[in-house]
């Protein structure tokens, strides 16, 4: 429990950020990944925002992904459908969150869904995303995993297919600056829970006290400076 709240409020925490800049009283908000949602309930994001003054749209790849968000969050407009052809009307959302859902794409098909989250972006929208992106720890710790026990996550295969790919902070910045403005970045997930099996029980362990202060210090001013720790990077930026 302590561990989903902290990975909850990671998300949650940029999202807010996000907010901060739209002065609207009703939102029309816009999240392309259910994994969350229909899955893996422990960190459901759009939960925190049912009751309140939003018009919450969701898709995923995934027909069954889609299924089981639609039934724990039937108030949420589900579709399904890919992030390359989004099946909204040009500027309908005032904000998109992409939480670690592009990662999942070729670099080749990157600009293309940063081309149809602009599109269907309102001007002076905000798009808030968050992607994998190992600093110089986590990099040499996860390749040391896979070569010494054939067991990491480092090339994420599964019958021959590559399922995620880690792309370096440039790349994602320039094609996000050719239709947004970026407001703010943040260096996040020290922990890494989800990869770094030998030290989780040492984690498990500590107070929820601990990870509020290690919350606080990843979306602060010291954050760009632990970018070597980091496992996940924020960006939110506004629609042109």
């Amino acid at each position: 429990h302590i561990r989903g709240d902290y990975l909850t409020k990671l998300f949650l925490t940029a999202i807010n950020k996000g907010l901060e800049s739209i002065k609207k009283e009703r939102l029309k908000l816009l999240k392309v990944d259910l994994w969350n949602e229909g899955i893996d309930l422990e960190r459901n994001i759009l939960r925190h925002y049912t009751k309140k003054n939003f018009d919450i749209y969701g898709i995923d790849v995934s027909h069954i992904v889609c299924k089981a968000a639609s039934q724990n969050e039937p108030t949420i407009n589900i579709n399904t459908a890919s992030i390359t052809a989004l099946p909204f009307k040009n500027e309908e959302f005032d904000i998109i969150l992409d939480l670690s859902t592009s990662d999942h794409v070729p670099p080749e098909e990157i600009p293309i869904v940063f081309k149809e989250y602009a599109r269907c972006t309102k001007r002076n929208g905000v798009l808030v995303i968050i992607f994998d992106w190992w600093g110089f720890f986590w990099k040499h710790y996860l390749n040391y995993i896979e070569r010494k026990y054939k067991m990491g996550d480092n090339n994420f295969f599964t019958n021959n297919r590559q399922k995620r790919y880690i792309d370096q902070i440039k790349f994602i910045t320039g094609v996000i600056s050719k239709h947004f403005d970026i407001q703010n970045e943040f260096c996040i997930d020290y922990t890494g829970w989800m990869w770094n099996r030998f030290t989780r029980p040492f984690w498990e362990k500590m107070p929820k006290k601990f990870y509020n202060l290690i919350l606080n210090v990843e979306y602060s001013f010291l954050s760009k400076y632990l970018k070597p720790f980091s496992k996940q990077y924020v960006i939110i930026a506004k629609r042109r």
